[in-house]
């Protein structure tokens, strides 16, 4: 398997969601950005679990001959600073205005894991405090920078990509020196399509190599806790 270092996948089934249909082929939704659909051969961003005559398949969330995702794409991509079952059950437990705060600190933690200051202000959350108006200024400020969820949160899922074609190492048609510069862009500038049409592109054509990582990744479906491991 690819030595990936985040091998973690967060995840939605039937009963998270309040539906369920025996008859229906989708089992849940996960966001796996970098892998690719075990169908069309395509990089994803959110993939459904599909059951099939073949087994369990990770498939694209949109394109004909996929079933309707019921809006859980909608559903993931508003909890993508979640990771497992505590962080959904915090989050939910949290006055609305202090919800986006949480989310970004907890992804911020995982991303700058040397910035003490998402490290002191998430374990406030975790400790079953909130934030004072002060210290949600301070992340407005210095992680933020004006947007929702500022720079380095909005680039997670190409930072995820960028891994997966970071271990594929050195082949032939794979420029390993844009992908690093990508990498350290990453943590200060927001991507632009140029730059995520080269990333998906790339993932797109080795497809091939990706592919064993979504079918390892639902064969240990369901998930525990809301996500899927590769381990």
């Amino acid at each position: 398997m690819l030595p990936i270092k985040t091998k973690d996948f967060y995840t939605l089934t039937f009963v998270d969601t309040g539906y369920y249909n025996p008859d229906d082929p989708v089992l849940g939704v996960v966001h796996c950005p970098g892998l690719v659909c075990m169908k069309t051969n395509v990089s994803l961003r959110y993939g459904v679990v599909i059951k099939t005559p073949q087994g369990i398949e990770l498939w694209k969330t949109r394109g004909e001959g996929v079933p309707d995702n019921f809006a859980w794409e909608d559903i993931l991509y508003f909890m993508w600073g979640l990771f497992d079952l505590s962080d959904f059950n915090l989050h939910n437990k949290l006055p609305k205005e202090h919800q986006k705060y949480f989310l970004a600190l907890n992804l911020y933690k995982r991303l700058l894991p040397e910035n003490e200051m998402a490290h002191t202000l998430l374990n406030v959350y975790q400790d079953d405090g909130i934030l004072t108006r002060t210290q949600r200024e301070t992340v407005d400020e210095q992680f933020f920078a004006g947007s929702d969820v500022g720079i380095v949160a909005g680039n997670y899922d190409m930072l995820r990509c960028l891994e997966i074609l970071s271990v594929l190492g050195n082949r032939p048609g794979l420029d390993q020196v844009r992908i690093k510069q990508l990498v350290k862009m990453a943590k200060t500038e927001a991507f632009n399509e140029k730059d995520e049409n080269f990333v998906f592109d790339t993932l797109d054509k080795f497809a091939s190599l990706i592919r064993p990582l979504s079918t390892q990744l639902v064969a240990d479906w369901p998930p525990v806790d809301r996500v899927l491991s590769l381990y």
